[in-house]
């Protein structure tokens, strides 16, 4: 299979970037044109936006060849806070937070009045570039491909500082409440199912279906023998394409595995622009010839028609290019928010599987393959987006001034709010809060050359076998208090030379609040006092626990680097590393091998674990 790799790479590109400059235009270009000139804006958050853009460009010229064309990522002129907030900041939650992203996004699409006091911020902090960059091109038609710079242009258009027609494509089948706007002229829908929601929140004639909005090449019919001929992948085994997104994100080592399980099946995975993914994948997968891993490629639709199924966990241009395909479409693991809500909605259509476990994946892709394979469809009979634009009228008018004033009052009030929300209950501000207002924690050191202070992380059930196994070495080591430690084993964990350390787990939406009260509780529990210092969460201290923690005269340590059991290389870097926090999970056997492996580390370095209080400064 390495020979395949071989062959689709060198039909990929690296990325955006390289063709991107190409694509965008300038004002005046050097062959004057007698029709429209249009201005696509999108956004560089994942790839589908950008996708939407130049399908809609191809579109356009192929209806009208004379029109004046010109992309542009209008979500960059949003400014460098709001490209952070709405972008990296969700790319972080993807990946490290989802229950906060999960939770954040049902508040915004429940709650109608935070929705438009979040148009309003993004209008106040970055209409006046966006509306910059329209004028410059002077277009008689404006259409955006991205829900945020949906909000923005539709309130410039409601202020009256657009007076062109503005459109929007809607690839998300739910969701709608962050795509829809009162001020756009036309919503764009890929299904009929959303007509009347997109309707029933921006007036009557705001919606019209247009045909998927997919490159032309996936209309184009193509069998699965000559696409695998094209792509040098086997005729004979069963293909399962998992998709991670422009991103490269999900769950995609357990979507690889779950599709190999199955005999006669190979995995081709494609990860985007996610090179430190495809590196991962590449290493765990090496050498396994049912398991294709591809970086970001231009041969997406080569690759929908000669596979047997999608795998995917975000949801947008990868579910339209599929179903213009007829392929069948498994959502693995969505990580909360728009993508789980569609892929929700459209299962219960029936419309593809939603797979929550790696074993619900294996029996999805079990029933999928039992299945008679669709012919592929060119969905005839819709309008395409192209033909709609030229032929739509605009339809917004302008809003009142004296409503415009008052949105923008409360819109400052509530970013106010939303802010220092922010800074209070995430984990991302601490560690500049704690750098510039110089926030007392107690740094490790090494005092012994030859000694490393050890922190270990274990249930009640490990405890004994981990306390066995550090005698039979002749070592010792700190532990951190766990729930459910009952007195007599914290005597245990004293009685061999060890400590326990109160400490705090990983912070959900209201955990926080009982910080005071879990530190309280450890401490009557360890017999002591009060709390002086406590292990801080894996995943990173919040403002508001540590200053609750602060209340109760205890501080953090700081230095610590933490080893998960589940992970299984062991990297130390004894430049860097004052202090090991070993997590060990549920499996008993796995985690003291695990521990031999630090253990074992360490004495090749020449050093021997201790407990921090002979480590601490």
């Amino acid at each position: 299979m390495a020979d395949t790799n071989t062959a689709l790479d060198a039909q990929a590109s690296d990325g955006d970037g390289a063709l991107n400059g190409a694509l965008i235009g300038a004002p005046g270009g050097s062959e004057p044109r007698s029709g429209p000139r249009i201005l696509i804006l999108y956004s560089d958050i994942g790839g589908g936006h950008l996708s939407s853009a130049r399908t809609l460009r191809d579109d356009i010229l192929a209806e009208q060849p004379d029109a004046e064309i010109f992309l542009e990522n209008g979500f960059q002129q949003l400014g460098r806070f709001l490209c952070w907030f709405m972008r990296d900041l969700y790319q972080t939650q993807l990946s490290r937070r989802p229950w906060l992203y999960k939770w954040s996004y049902e508040v915004f699409r429940r709650i109608w009045f935070l929705r438009g006091l979040g148009a309003l911020v993004m209008s106040l902090l970055g209409g006046r570039a966006e509306l910059r960059l329209v004028r410059s091109y002077s277009p008689d038609i404006i259409i955006s491909t991205d829900a945020r710079l949906n909000a923005v242009l539709g309130r410039l258009k409601r202020a009256g500082k657009l007076n062109v027609p503005i459109f929007a494509t809607l690839t998300d089948l739910g969701g709608l409440e962050f795509w829809t706007h009162k001020g756009i002229d036309l919503h764009l829908v890929m299904d009929s199912s959303c007509l009347e929601s997109v309707e029933h929140m921006a007036g009557p004639g705001a919606a019209c279906q247009v045909r998927p909005l997919v490159a032309p090449a996936f209309f184009t019919p193509l069998g699965r023998e000559e696409a695998r001929e094209l792509l040098h992948l086997p005729q004979e085994k069963r293909i399962a394409l998992v998709s991670g997104g422009g991103w490269g994100v999900g769950d995609l080592v357990g979507a690889i595995e779950s599709v190999i399980e199955v005999p006669e099946t190979v995995a081709v995975c494609i990860t985007g622009n996610n090179s430190q993914a495809r590196r991962e994948l590449e290493e765990r997968f090496f050498g396994d010839s049912r398991v294709v891993i591809l970086g970001f490629t231009s041969q997406v639709n080569e690759l929908m028609a000669a596979c047997d199924v999608v795998i995917h966990s975000t949801a947008g241009v990868t579910y339209l290019e599929a179903l213009v395909r007829s392929r069948p479409v498994i959502t693995y693991k969505p990580p909360g928010g728009h993508p789980a809500l569609i892929a929700s909605l459209l299962a219960e259509r029936g419309e593809q599987i939603l797979a929550a476990t790696p074993r619900e994946l294996s029996e999805a892709l079990k029933d999928t393959f039992s299945k008679q394979p669709k012919d592929d469809s060119t969905r005839s009979g819709v309008p395409s987006a192209a033909a709609t634009i030229l032929s739509a009228p605009a339809r917004v008018r302008p809003q009142p001034l004296w409503q415009r004033i008052a949105l923008r009052a409360t819109a400052v009030m509530t970013l106010v709010l939303m802010l220092a929300a922010f800074g209070l209950l995430a984990d991302e501000p601490y560690p500049a809060m704690a750098r510039v207002f110089r926030l007392h924690s107690v740094a490790v050191t090494t005092h012994d050359s030859h000694s490393m202070p050890v922190v270990i992380k274990a249930t009640p059930t490990e405890l004994p076998l981990v306390l066995a196994d550090l005698k039979s070495r002749g070592e010792t080591a700190s532990f951190t208090y766990e729930k459910g430690w009952t007195e007599e084993q914290i005597r245990l964990v004293e009685a061999q030379g060890s400590q326990v350390l109160p400490a705090l787990g990983s912070v959900s939406l209201i955990s926080w609040v009982h910080t005071r009260s879990a530190l309280s509780r450890q401490a009557a529990q360890l017999g002591v006092h009060k709390v002086s210092v406590y292990v801080p969460p894996k995943d990173g201290l919040t403002l508001s626990e540590y200053l609750l923690a602060r209340s109760k005269g205890a501080v953090p340590l700081r230095g610590g680097t933490y080893l998960e059991s589940r992970k299984s290389a062991v990297r130390l870097n004894l430049g860097k590393d004052k202090l090991l926090i070993l997590n060990l999970d549920s499996d008993s056997s796995g985690s003291l091998q695990f521990l031999d492996k630090v253990l074992d580390e360490l004495s090749h370095q020449g050093l021997a674990a201790i407990p921090l209080e002979n480590g601490r400064s």
